[in-house]
């Protein structure tokens, strides 16, 4: 995915990564720490299965060790509107490159 259209996937990352899910990055991880969910995710776009998105990111809390259904009643709303924001920005990226 990522040979094969470079610039498509580096903007996913770069929205992947913004969500950082676990805070990786945000402590210093490399920028490509999260490559196999951006890969996942692009795999899910050339597949038109665009509501998969979510769920696929919401699993991937558990390879990192953590459950997503886990997080503090007080940070759900705040965790559900930032994965909101980052599915809705990685289907306008899908609107810039494939209009659909």
């Amino acid at each position: 995915m990522k040979e094969k259209n470079p610039e498509y996937f580096l903007k996913i990352r770069a929205v992947v990564n913004e969500l950082d899910p676990i805070g990786l990055i945000a402590s210093g991880a490399p920028e490509d720490e999260h490559d196999t969910l951006t890969a996942n995710i692009l795999e899910l776009i050339v597949h038109k299965k665009f509501d998969e998105i979510r769920d696929l990111i919401i699993e991937s809390y558990s390879w990192y060790g953590f459950n997503h259904d886990d997080i503090k009643d007080e940070y759900k709303e705040s965790s559900n509107t930032k994965l909101s924001l980052i599915i809705e920005k990685i289907l306008e990226i899908n609107k810039e490159y494939y209009g659909v």
